[in-house]
């Protein structure tokens, strides 16, 4: 029974009848209609694979694109050489970016938003503003950590995540075992101010103390706990305490040490604390460390 077979490779391949031809309908059916009626547009005899050149601009919505779970969503890259893995929804139902994407650039000066709890509105968060400085948005009230849980930090190895502070269960603060505090630390409620141990020069002449800054408020009484040890011909170790007292006008110093006299003087000029130094012999290294108190 002669047919025409129309349709080659990725094509529909369809038989049609040749004209006067008798008792078709079976092979009409199967492999004309049924054809038609089957193609899912897969190619291999099924019809040809969809091209993006058959969609019109903006015709694929929201509602008709869904990717499979732990299955990314990709893009080719800039040499048109490969795709690069974007982002998707992994295993544990986490977002996660491919290791592709070297950075997730926000637009400078533009912020990154969260929806409001009452679904009504967007939040500015956070954003690199035009200063290149990082700024939060003004309805960002707090920036919240989970109660008993660190704040991290990558260690300069980048081998590891270093524990910095956090609110324990009981609402205290803790600091992490491997945070170094090299700044001034300030406990408003205690009004303690707590300073690292520092160099100080030999023969050095009303020199900064560092970090050591008071407020010249009248009335204002400071208890200073030192410790001096100067590296020299002649070791000296000195433990001591200073009570400062400021007037409205000057600065009033009591000083109490123990074991060596260090030879170092302290004075105040305009509420910092200064030290000076005599000429060690055999000078190697001289080192202050001090607590003050607020009182």
């Amino acid at each position: 029974m002669p047919f025409i077979t129309v349709g080659t490779g990725d094509d529909l391949i369809l038989s049609i009848p040749t004209a006067r031809t008798k008792g078709w309908n079976d092979d009409f059916r199967d492999n004309f209609a049924t054809v038609i009626a089957q193609h899912d547009h897969t190619g291999a005899g099924s019809g040809r694979t969809i091209s993006s050149s058959a969609l019109t601009d903006d015709s694929i919505n929201g509602a008709k694109i869904l990717l499979l779970n732990n299955e990314y969503l990709r893009s080719r890259n800039a040499a048109d050489t490969a795709n690069i893995n974007l982002i998707k929804a992994d295993a544990n139902d986490n977002i996660a970016l491919g290791l592709d994407v070297a950075n997730f650039n926000i637009l400078q000066n533009t912020y990154i938003t969260g929806r409001n709890a009452a679904d009504s509105a967007n939040i500015n968060m956070l954003k690199v503003d035009a200063n290149d400085k990082i700024a939060s948005g003004a309805d960002f009230a707090n920036l919240a950590l989970i109660n008993d849980r660190f704040l991290e930090a990558r260690n300069n190895a980048d081998s590891a995540y270093i524990n910095i502070l956090k609110i324990k269960t009981d609402d205290s603060l803790n600091i992490g075992p491997n945070t170094e505090l090299t700044g001034q630390l300030t406990l408003l409620n205690d009004r303690i101010k707590v300073s690292k141990t520092f160099t100080i020069a030999d023969a050095a002449t009303a020199a900064d103390v560092t970090g050591a800054t008071l407020t010249e408020t009248k009335g204002n009484t400071f208890k200073v706990i030192y410790g001096i040890q100067v590296d020299a011909t002649a070791d000296l170790v000195e433990h001591g305490e200073l009570l400062l007292s400021y007037d409205g006008t000057n600065w009033d110093q009591v000083r109490t040490f123990s074991h060596d006299d260090s030879l170092v003087v302290f004075s105040i000029a305009s509420g910092q604390l200064k030290y000076t130094t005599p000429t060690y012999s055999g000078y190697v290294s001289a080192t202050l460390t001090y607590q003050i108190i607020e009182l």
